[in-house]
């Protein structure tokens, strides 16, 4: 009996061993190997893809201002007359944004000193506006527009002023606590701008007064100002925020249209700091975006409806030329067709050339030249019939921006004005 007992209490720990064997120990679990990522997704953006050469049929516009960054409130700079050839101009001049309107270019630096000057780059008047103890110890950033004879400048300090051109004497000035980040949009008689805490503002532009706020969500770590664009069209105004959100307000009803959350399926690479693309609205109330979060989307502007999206991310601005949309990645320059979003042109340009490592950060379409604004102040020229063809130029030693008056290009970089 003794002996029976005795196997069975054997026969028990053993099934018990044998249970307790399929079981997992988290700590072993945890400790092992290399761990397995789920989500293996390529980025398209690195995959060379060349089933065009050329754009045809290209309708060019001219510009006779650019009273406001991307040239209008739909940030849709369509392809012009310009032909970059020599610098004909060249101003030694520190700017932080500048504008072209009522024949004038307007400037301003990060010491707050406005500066008007004509387009051959002779100054007409200059005036600061803080003194040297609010910036001496503080990186200023600020952002114009222009409209009926007045500048309006929003700035890192929670501060908005309106200026007459003129006289440069201040009409009114407003401080709203937070700092502004994003581009400034006018619509009819009211300005819009984010703060840095996601919080969109209406200003009358005549008294500067609040017409109304909208508070979004918004995270604790903040550092772009490329988290909050604006984008306005037919009375609807588009904005982004650092919470990956992208709303559409109806102006006429003060109403939100609609709104959509930005995603990602890559939760282990996903960005601390969420950064949108400008958002582009072409005439048909097409609305192309972009983010780090690793898509493109097109999206009708009235409905919020996602017509297409494309694995393919850009923190530039698009431009769009007949039925493709245009933008650059690092040192590519990536084609997408409108219709549908697939990638039909996406190839590195330029480096064999120089040597050196490109990073664009604009795009521009000319007289049947397209430009790639590199960082460094290179130029890529290539082709419009033939992407094969190109050349390198360079303007400046950095890049910061550009505006069109008629067929001149103007390129600004930290300390230089060039006209071409």
């Amino acid at each position: 009996m003794k002996k029976l007992f005795f196997i069975i209490y054997l026969l028990a720990i053993s099934c018990s061993n044998n249970k307790d064997s399929d079981l997992v120990d988290i700590k072993s679990f945890l400790n092992q190997g290399e761990k397995i990522n789920l989500n293996q997704k390529k980025n398209t953006n690195d995959k060379d893809v060349g089933k065009i050469y050329k754009l045809s049929n290209i309708k060019y516009s001219n510009y006779l201002s650019w009273n406001q960054e991307f040239q209008n409130s739909k940030n849709l700079i369509k392809p012009s007359e310009i032909l970059i050839g020599k610098r004909s101009k060249l101003v030694s001049m520190e700017s932080n944004s500048f504008l072209i309107y009522n024949d004038q270019i307007i400037s301003i630096d990060k010491r707050s000193k406005i500066k008007i000057l004509s387009l051959d780059f002779k100054t007409i008047a200059s005036k600061k506006i803080y003194d040297r103890n609010i910036y001496k110890n503080y990186n200023l950033d600020f952002k114009l527009i222009a409209n009926k004879g007045n500048i309006y400048i929003s700035d890192n300090l929670g501060n908005i002023h309106c200026l007459n051109l003129k006289t440069l004497k201040i009409v009114w000035k407003k401080n709203y606590g937070v700092p502004f980040r994003s581009n400034l949009k006018i619509n009819k008689n009211s300005l819009f701008l984010i703060n840095s805490n996601s919080k969109i503002f209406s200003i009358n532009l005549d008294t500067g007064s609040l017409n109304w706020s909208f508070e979004t969500a918004s995270k604790k770590i903040k550092d772009s100002s490329s988290s909050y664009q604006i984008a306005i069209y037919n009375d609807k105004l588009f904005f982004t925020n650092d919470s990956s959100e992208i709303y559409c307000i109806d102006l006429k009803s003060n109403n939100i249209a609609w709104s959509l959350v930005f995603r990602t399926d890559n939760y282990q690479e996903k960005p601390v700091l969420f950064k949108s693309s400008p958002i582009t609205v072409d005439d048909s109330g097409l609305l192309f975006v972009s983010s780090n979060y690793g898509t493109t989307y097109m999206i009708d502007a009235k409905s919020g409806f996602v017509k297409w999206s494309s694995p393919f991310h850009f923190n530039n601005r698009f431009i769009v030329a007949n039925n493709y949309i245009l933008n650059t990645y690092r040192d590519k320059l990536v084609v997408l067709n409108k219709s549908n979003g697939n990638v039909v042109f996406n190839k590195k340009i330029g480096a064999e050339k120089i040597r050196k490592q490109l990073n664009f950060k604009d795009i521009l379409i000319g007289f049947e030249r397209i430009y790639l604004f590199d960082t460094q102040g290179y130029i890529a020229v290539i082709n419009t019939k033939d992407f094969n063809n190109f050349n390198i130029i360079k303007s400046s030693n950095d890049f910061h921006g550009f505006s069109i008056y008629k067929k001149n290009l103007f390129v600004r970089s930290d300390n230089l004005l060039v006209k071409f």
